[in-house]
């Protein structure tokens, strides 16, 4: 009986060890199979590292050539200029030597030959098309030009209409406002000679401040372009011709000397004494609702519900002289 017991196990674990015996060829081609893979990756590892390094060389040689280049370019540069200087020399040198051969009593000689009228101690006039000897930014001016206001206080209106709402309430509409506008203005400035901040002492740096602002701290040298600055005062006028506002502020002015005219920006206060707007005392407190007290008047036009008040705003100004 333990005979065929025995026999039986034998049996058994040859059994099971048949499928790990067929498994075997198996994983050797695996293995194999692997192994082909890390010889392809380092191959291509040696491949990589060769191109780099090429790469390399190559970028080397490329800054050489370039640094090379640009020191030729650099000494060609220098030729040049140095050419230049010889024939600038050279061409100088004769001049000098003809003004040092011109004789002393050559500039007695030109002021003999001069015309007449220009005796008497009297600059010759400039040809600067303005017909001044001097042209001088200093002084009072006149102009004119275009200036935008910008309401500070009230509500200016032009048109207002009324609607009566569901609950009976009279409701008041600014169906077109005067908030901001832009008119003709007529002006008159006076302008100081271009102010700097940098001027020596304390006094003077108070009056550079004191006529030109902010503009005393922006220095200008360029002989092209002049500036000058002051005070204005502007006045605007109704269809009637009727003076309607008033302006006053400060004024920068901009002038080449090749310019006829210069060109002038104010910018101030604007006063309308008359100003058309809302009578809030007809209205409830924060709406547009008129108050039940006046409904009836303001409905049938027994009152208005616009009244003339003084306003005061902000004006731009962009004018020239006449």
């Amino acid at each position: 009986m333990n005979i065929k017991i025995l026999i039986f196990g034998t049996v058994a674990l040859l059994a099971s060890c048949l499928p790990v015996l067929a498994q075997a060829p198996a994983n050797d081609g695996l293995l194999t199979e692997l192994q082909s893979i890390e010889l392809e990756q380092q191959r291509l590892g040696t491949r990589r590292a060769k191109i780099l390094e090429d790469l390399k060389q190559r970028e080397e040689a490329l800054t050489a050539e370039l640094f090379a280049l640009r020191h030729q370019i650099g000494m060609a540069k220098q030729q040049e200029d140095a050419a230049s200087i010889v024939r600038l020399t050279a061409i100088s040198a004769p001049a000098e030597k003809a003004n040092n051969d011109v004789p002393a009593t050559e500039p007695q000689d030109r002021e003999q030959d001069a015309p007449e009228d220009a005796g008497g101690g009297e600059p010759p006039t400039p040809p600067n098309g303005s017909g001044k000897a001097d042209d001088d930014p200093k002084g009072w001016f006149l102009g004119a030009g275009l200036g935008t206001r910008f309401n500070l206080s009230g509500k200016r209106v032009e048109e207002v209409s009324l609607a009566d709402l569901a609950d009976g309430s009279l409701l008041a509409q600014v169906t077109k406002s005067d908030q901001s506008e832009i008119r003709i203005l007529f002006e008159s400035h006076y302008m100081f000679d271009n102010p700097s901040i940098q001027e020596v002492g304390l006094f003077s740096k108070l009056e550079a401040f004191a006529s030109c602002g902010i503009w005393s701290f922006i220095t200008t040298s360029k002989p092209p372009e002049h500036r000058a600055c002051g005070p204005f005062v502007a006045v605007a006028f109704d269809t009637d011709a009727s003076p309607q506002e008033f302006a006053i502020g400060h004024m920068v002015s901009f002038k080449r000397p090749d310019a006829e005219r210069p060109f002038n920006l104010g910018y101030g206060v604007i006063i309308d004494p008359d100003s058309k707007t809302i009578d809030n005392s007809l209205l409830k407190k924060g709406t547009f609702l008129v108050r039940d007290e006046y409904a009836a008047n303001v409905r049938d036009g027994t009152l208005s519900l616009t009244t003339e008040e003084e306003t005061l705003g902000a004006v731009l100004l962009f004018s020239t002289n006449f």
